[in-house]
């Protein structure tokens, strides 16, 4: 397989100019003030997140506490952090610094913002703890075993896993006394996944078979047979607890309707949640009419461009004759993986035009491991690592024959170049960034620059082919459609069958895939506001800077003062592109 890199890097221009002002009044003390805060919360972090651990060089020894009353330290904490920052003169900050105040008040005003809703986040769902069990799982089966500290550690972490789950059966047992219940689905999809991980608890924690090889054979099977044990009475029962509370009477209880709009006090919890995954002020019933006012303009578009291609009829109906296309439909793995080089190959000689500072690392597409293709509908993006310097789109392959490809270069622009990999890997191989900061994560910004980056290929030529236009067109009608549903179930009340109508009546997408995404958004509230609005953000300060600019606007220099800072939430980012402008922008005579 050949790697894809990006293409005349020796002639790249990093553009490490002043392209904002440095503040005249800049202090020393100040910065080395900020830093110490910065400091502060990234040491917490690290206490608090295992995941991040490694990224520091530090072993892996704890696993998140969940409850209650670290849920009140953690607010405490985010409340010192904020009075520390009344401190902080920002006028006197270099533009690094400011970034980083940004981000530190942005996230614990947050934190502090969550104290009331403990009970209101149901954090067992699926959505919400696939990722961190994913990584505790991958710990464990790879914890080294060399030395009796790494085996204590090893059978501490064991430990922490069953508490986990006992704080998550006590979290679950305190709402539902206070009548704070799953849905019937969200209580079936919990299940499910419980049960998936009662039966593969031996694969999932149990230190790998490589690591255990190599210890002398008496050792290996004191280690084995004490981990069993553990596993099979321990963690074994603390989830049969958990499955058995959730069980007929559960199911019976809860509550007809889905989404926080049903749960005293959910509004209010939502609208936190739109701050909270977006940094933005916008409210519930504006980003629910931007959802629907979206929703018609490119369902128009596309039924515009249809006509344009010879089709007679709905957009649906359209819809349905793209599905059958055998132009877009392969036949095998390598052969999606052609396609998906084939766009990369298109876009590459016109990187260096649009960006003057790219990441090192190479980058290419993957397929998932066939034994989770089942539980994951899409692919994602995976950064390189010190193991794998490569970054990767790792895509699910299974049905290829059910499955049209007309998003394809929408979505490798998305995940790969110019979007994820340009992004999330220039800022993982940032110098200069303060740790904090180099591993601060913005769903918002995130996802929104993929999007960005992914519709800059109208300007590119990537999508003159109308065919490709209408996948990317497709793509953008997804997430349109999802500011319009996360917001009927999480604050106007819908019904899941409601908002699966509504998908249905819109969307490109299987119903396979509207089943899943529906409920992910009763369960996972606000989180999915992200993309579009953070597309929208990006796009509109684009066009600002272009008006003030006028000739003096250069894409490259944009570009840089979006992204030189890393992941910033988009309220940072907005000032930043202002104090941009006010510095550049041709003075008035």
């Amino acid at each position: 397989m050949t790697i894809s890199r990006f293409p005349l890097r020796r002639s790249c221009l990093v553009i490490v100019l002043s392209l904002l002002p440095i503040q005249a009044m800049a202090d020393t003390d100040m910065n080395a003030k900020m830093t110490a805060i910065a400091d502060r919360v990234w040491q917490n972090a690290l206490e608090k997140q295992p995941d991040l651990r490694p990224k520091a060089g530090l072993p892996v020894t704890e696993i998140p506490d969940l409850s209650y009353e670290q849920h009140i330290k953690d607010v405490a904490f985010a409340k010192s952090i904020l009075e520390s920052l009344k401190s902080i003169d920002v006028s006197k900050l270099s533009e690094d610094s400011h970034l980083t105040y940004d981000a530190i008040l942005e996230d614990n005003t947050i934190a502090v913002g969550n104290e009331p809703y403990y009970w209101l986040d149901f954090s067992i769902v699926p959505y919400k703890i696939f990722r961190s069990l994913a990584f505790i799982h991958d710990t464990l089966r790879n914890h080294a075993m060399a030395s009796d500290s790494d085996r204590q550690t090893y059978f501490t972490l064991l430990q922490e896993y069953r508490d986990l789950f006992v704080q998550h059966l006590d979290k679950i047992k305190g709402q539902a006394d206070r009548d704070l219940l799953l849905s019937k689905e969200g209580r079936d999809s919990v299940v499910a996944m419980l049960e998936g991980t009662k039966a593969n608890l031996h694969h999932n924690v149990m230190v790998g078979q490589t690591i255990l090889e190599t210890l002398p054979a008496t050792e290996r099977k004191a280690i084995e047979a004490k981990a069993k044990t553990y596993i099979d009475q321990e963690i074994a029962a603390v989830l049969t607890d958990l499955i058995a509370f959730l069980g007929d009477d559960y199911r019976k209880r809860a509550p007809q309707g889905v989404g926080l709009a049903y749960y005293p006090g959910g509004k209010e919890y939502y609208r936190h949640l739109v701050q909270a995954h977006t940094a933005l002020t916008m409210s519930p019933e504006d980003i629910h009419a931007l959802g629907l006012k979206r929703v018609a303009e490119i369902t128009a578009a596309i039924k515009e461009k249809s006509r344009e291609v010879g089709f007679d009829g709905t957009v649906l109906d359209f819809f349905k004759d793209i599905k059958k296309k055998p132009r877009f439909i392969d036949k095998t793995p390598a052969d999606l993986e052609k396609r998906f080089h084939t766009y990369l190959q298109r876009i590459e000689p016109k990187i260096s035009h649009y960006f003057a500072h790219l990441p090192k690392a190479p980058y290419d597409v993957k397929r998932l491991p066939e034994a989770d293709e089942k539980g994951l509908t899409f692919g994602y993006y995976k950064p390189p690592t010190a193991l794998d310097p490569c970054g990767y789109y790792v895509y699910n392959a299974s049905h290829l024959e059910d499955k049209s490809q007309v998003t394809a270069g929408f979505l490798i622009y998305h995940e790969l170049i110019p979007g994820h990999h340009l992004q999330i890997a220039r800022q993982e191989e940032s110098t200069t960034l303060h740790p904090y900061r180099k591993n601060y994560w913005s769903t918002a910004f995130i996802e929104g620059w993929a999007e960005y980056g992914s519709s800059l290929g109208y300007e590119m030529g990537m999508y003159d082919d109308p065919y490709d236009d209408i996948g990317r067109k497709i793509g953008e009608l997804f997430l349109a459609t999802r500011l319009v549903v996360d917001t009927g179930l999480g604050y106007y009340g819908w019904s899941l069958e409601q908002a699966r109508q509504f998908m249905r009546d819109h969307m490109f997408q299987s119903e396979a895939e509207i089943l899943s995404d529906s409920l992910r958004y009763s369960t996972y509230a606000g989180q999915a506001l992200a993309y579009r609005l953070g597309l929208e953000k990006i796009w509109e300060l684009r066009r600002k800077s272009e008006a003030a600019l006028g000739d003096d606007f250069d894409i490259r220099e944009f570009h840089e003062i979006v992204l030189d800072g890393g992941s910033i939430p988009l309220s940072a980012l907005e000032r930043r592109v202002e104090r941009y402008i006010a510095a550049h922008a041709p003075k008035s005579q």
